[in-house]
């Protein structure tokens, strides 16, 4: 119905470029999920995002929030235009698994950002030796045309 989806626009217009972005994000992480009929309808996650932002949050806090509304059992999400539209009852039966697939994805984020921080505190090494005298390896070179048994130089060879 272009009523619905004009009322939709407009209030997707409301929310700030992050809000937007972290909906993008939610609808990426949505196409990652194995099975077709698992995953949540589209219009489903962006409600999702929409009730999980915050003015003062970042586009990842935004996304987390958003991942832990799954793992929480937050199965009550109605359609702003019909407020006795559930969009969570047509995927109930996989909840189970989009909140197992939601926890897999906040443990990720939880690691990346770990490593992320151990690498960015930890100190270079330095050689004690100067960087012009530290050897070097040469860059790996293609293997040349025929070395697969195929003419060199492009040409094709005789029989």
């Amino acid at each position: 119905n272009a009523c619905v989806l004009d009322k939709h626009r407009r209030c997707l217009n409301r929310y700030s470029q992050k809000t937007k972005d972290a909906v993008r994000l939610a609808k990426w992480w949505r196409s990652l999920l194995p099975s077709n009929k698992e995953r949540p309808s589209s219009f489903l996650v962006e409600m999702m995002v929409l009730s999980a932002a915050r003015p003062q949050h970042t586009v990842e806090q935004t996304f987390r929030a958003f991942l832990q509304l799954f793992t929480a059992g937050y199965e009550d999400i109605y359609d702003p235009c019909d407020g006795l539209n559930n969009l969570a009852r047509k995927c109930e039966d996989h909840w189970p698994r989009l909140a197992s697939y939601a926890s897999f994805t906040l443990k990720l984020l939880v690691q990346h950002r770990m490593t992320s921080a151990v690498s960015y505190a930890t100190p270079q090494r330095c050689s004690k030796r100067s960087p012009s005298r530290v050897k070097r390896r040469p860059p790996r070179q293609p293997p040349p045309p025929n070395a697969g048994g195929h003419a060199a130089h492009g040409h094709v060879q005789d029989k």
